[in-house]
């Protein structure tokens, strides 16, 4: 019985491991193809916010340069510009940084100033990406995801027009993916939060399962073990209207013909054992009549033999006196 349980014990497992995969495989899917749906949603909604961003603070950054930071040559200038650009940055935290550029791609303005903590005096500092070379020409804004010191960033370019037509400058920001990845942590720990319990809760009705499943095998394995054994007086009790329930009413039914051929089978050998009896002694009747008449046949057998014998022992007499006859007839 212990070799049974543990036979039974291990198709459990198989049951149970093998659902778990399928459910575990079904939920790594979902996850999957979930989390990549959020981080590319996610990653829209930063290109969409940097844009908006960008259209809508572009002006004022540039006319907050044109009067505190070009016409006033001091250092409360300075500060009070990068004060403004600051509280303006802090409206979008993936705007790592922004930079005022002519189209030649010369640098007037750069927010890496404010860590400096003053003015760039504006000699010989230009771009000479091509690739931010060609969006800065562009008159529409523009934007480009690409990497940058290793990081994945998106560029925006966003073109000041003139009033007399066209744009000699643009503004130039640099978008992080850094709240990303803090966002997409927040989503793990969402998922996992509801994975988790799921898992939990599948776990326990699997295992239920199983030893439901499991269990009348584990019944009939045991009965038929009796079975085996010769004891037909097994009965499966399964009022289930699946094939395990059909499984046991055919148990049941063969043990019931079993009995039954069982039955007929004894009196089958009943009545071939008084036969076989009866015959037996009409058998032995038949050796002693057989016996008797042999001896009977023996005894007359030695009697003709014993005749026999007498006749030669009388012919042999009769022959020595004819011969003695003779000789004295001579």
């Amino acid at each position: 019985m212990r070799n049974l349980k543990f036979k039974i014990g291990r198709l459990t497992i198989k049951i149970t491991l093998f659902i778990i995969s399928l459910i575990f495989l079904s939920l790594f899917v979902f996850s999957f193809v979930f989390l990549l749906s959020e981080q590319n949603k996610m990653s829209e909604e930063i290109l969409e916010d940097g844009l908006i961003f960008a259209e809508f603070i572009t002006r004022s950054i540039y006319d907050d340069y044109v009067r505190e930071y070009t016409h006033i040559h001091s250092q409360e200038g300075f500060d009070g510009f990068k004060e403004g650009v600051e509280q303006k940055l802090d409206k979008n935290k993936d705007v790592t940084k922004v930079s005022l550029v002519g189209i030649n791609g010369k640098v007037i303005f750069d927010s890496d100033e404010f860590k400096e903590g003053k003015k760039y005096n504006g000699s010989g500092r230009f771009i000479e990406d091509s690739v931010t070379l060609g969006l800065l020409k562009n008159e529409d804004v523009s934007y480009l995801k690409r990497q940058l010191n290793g990081e994945d960033i998106i560029e925006i370019v966003m073109p000041i027009e003139e009033t007399s037509g066209g744009h000699l400058m643009s503004m130039r920001y640099i978008v992080s993916y850094n709240s990303l990845i803090e966002r997409m942590a927040e989503v793990y720990q969402q998922i996992l939060l509801i994975i988790v319990p799921i898992f939990i809760i599948t776990f326990v009705l699997t295992i239920t399962f199983s030893i439901s499943l499991t269990k009348p095998i584990i019944m009939l394995r045991g009965l038929t073990e009796k079975v085996r054994k010769g004891n037909l007086s097994v009965k499966i009790n399964l009022k289930t209207r699946d094939e395990i329930g059909e499984l046991a009413s055919s148990f049941n039914q063969m043990t019931k013909d079993l009995k039954e051929s069982r039955k007929g089978l004894e009196e089958y050998s009943k009545d071939l054992e008084k036969e076989v009896k009866e015959r037996t002694v009409e058998l032995e009747k038949s050796k002693k009549e057989l016996e008797a008449r042999n001896e009977e046949l023996e005894r007359f057998n030695k009697m003709a033999v014993g005749r026999e014998l007498k006749m030669v022992e009388l012919k042999k007499r009769i022959k020595e006196l004819e011969n003695e006859l003779k000789k004295k007839q001579k």
